[in-house]
Formats: structure tokens, C-alpha cells, sequence
């Protein structure tokens, strides 16, 4: 680890006990990198902790002089990191934010997040933003979405469900629509529907596969198993 990793990783371990976030925050840790670079200049070879103190200290005292109390709620960070990113991070403190591979706060962000607003390769929360896969209360993803809310480019299951692809849920609209009202090229609908091919249900598995495969002849096994499943 070079002496800019050690500086910026020193500086992550004094903000997590200092409270303050956006410009402020920032404006803390430029001043920190700024001091850590003069003081090494007139010690060369030194580490943070022998030219800045340990961390937990500077952060008390930061505290301090902000007028800030003590840090509620419980932190864990994990010492393995990829790529300076730690495999784990939890942030249970009020309004905390946990970035690692896996992450788990009340704002998540991370490979695996979980968190009350999760962002991630997989997110699960209350409010998700998933690149590959979404759950919670309102989902956002690339591929697969699943929530009472759930948007997707491939497939979103939800009350309303919204998607490129593939939805099935009370209000659904895609390519394929499953639902109480469905809109899409393929509208699978029991109170009202929009579409090009339209089946009303309750309908025959075989019904499904026709309007799908008349619409779509190309399409592979493995999103036309997702498409028939609840028939």
C-alpha cells in the first residue's frame, strides 16, 4: 500500500466518528490529506498515527471543536479490503452510510447491499437500486426487480411492475404484461388489457405460449419459463 492509500485510509477511520456529511465533510477531509502531506514533509517516513495522533482521537477532538457529541450506534469495518474497498462494512449509526462489498446501513452501497435506501449489484431494502437484482419496498434494477413497486429493463414482479421485458403484477407493463391490467406487446390480463396479442385470464398454459411464441418466435427457454411459470 502506497503512502497516499495509507493517507486516504487513515482519513476514512477519523470520519467515520465525525457526524458531518456533503461539503463539510469533504472540506474536513481535504484538510486532513493537506496536513498529513505538510507533516510528513517535516518527517519524513512517518506514518498517520506518528504524525497525526490515532484516529479515534483526532476524531474526538474534531468533535469537539464542532460542538458534536458522542457518535451513536455500532460500526464494524472490516481490515480486508479490494481494490481499498472493505469486504465488509456495517454502519448502524443514525444516518449512516456503509460502502463495501458487502454493506449493510441505513444507506447502503456496496456488491451486496442492504440497507432502508440499498445500492448495489444486488440490493435489498426499502428502496432499492440494484444493477443485476432489486428487493424492496421500491426496487429500481437492470435484470430482475421485486417489490410492491418494482421497475427493471428484464423482468420486475410488484403491485405495479414495470419493466422492458417481462412484468407480472396487479398493474403491469412490458414487452410481455402479466396482470389485473396489463399493457405490452403480449398483454396477459384479467381486467383490462393493452396489446397487440391479448389473453384474458383465467386462460390455458397453452393459450400463454401461443400469443408469446406468435410475438416473440425467438425467444429463449429461459425467459419463457419465467413468462409461463404462474400458469
Amino acid at each position: 500500500m502506497n503512502k497516499n492509500d495509507d493517507y486516504k485510509k487513515y482519513i476514512r477511520k477519523v470520519m467515520r466518528e465525525i457526524p458531518v456529511y456533503g461539503k463539510k465533510k469533504r472540506a474536513i477531509e481535504t484538510d486532513l490529506l493537506n496536513s498529513l502531506h505538510e507533516r510528513e514533509q517535516l518527517n519524513p517516513g512517518k506514518n498517520p498515527i506518528e504524525l497525526m495522533g490515532e484516529a479515534d482521537q483526532l476524531s474526538s477532538e474534531f468533535r469537539d471543536n464542532l460542538g458534536l457529541g458522542e457518535v451513536r450506534g455500532f460500526e464494524y469495518q472490516s481490515k480486508k479490503e479490494w481494490f481499498n474497498i472493505p469486504l465488509v462494512h456495517i454502519n448502524l449509526r443514525p444516518n449512516g452510510v456503509a460502502k463495501g462489498i458487502f454493506a449493510l446501513g441505513p444507506v447502503a452501497v456496496g456488491a451486496v447491499s442492504v440497507g432502508a435506501v440499498a445500492i448495489g449489484l444486488l440490493s435489498f431494502g426499502a428502496f432499492t437500486f440494484g444493477i443485476l437484482a432489486a428487493l424492496g419496498a421500491v426496487a429500481f434494477s437492470g435484470l430482475i426487480s421485486l417489490g410492491a413497486a418494482a421497475f427493471s429493463i428484464g423482468m420486475s414482479m410488484g403491485a405495479v411492475a414495470m419493466a422492458n421485458y417481462y412484468a407480472i403484477g396487479a398493474f403491469a407493463q412490458a414487452n410481455i404484461a402479466i396482470g389485473s391490467v396489463a399493457h405490452g406487446v403480449v398483454a396477459v390480463f384479467r381486467e383490462s388489457g393493452q396489446g397487440d396479442l391479448m389473453v384474458q385470464l383465467p386462460a390455458l398454459r397453452g393459450d400463454v405460449l401461443m400469443a408469446v411464441k406468435a410475438a416473440y418466435p425467438g425467444i429463449s427457454q429461459f425467459w419463457l419459463n419465467f413468462v409461463l411459470f404462474p400458469f
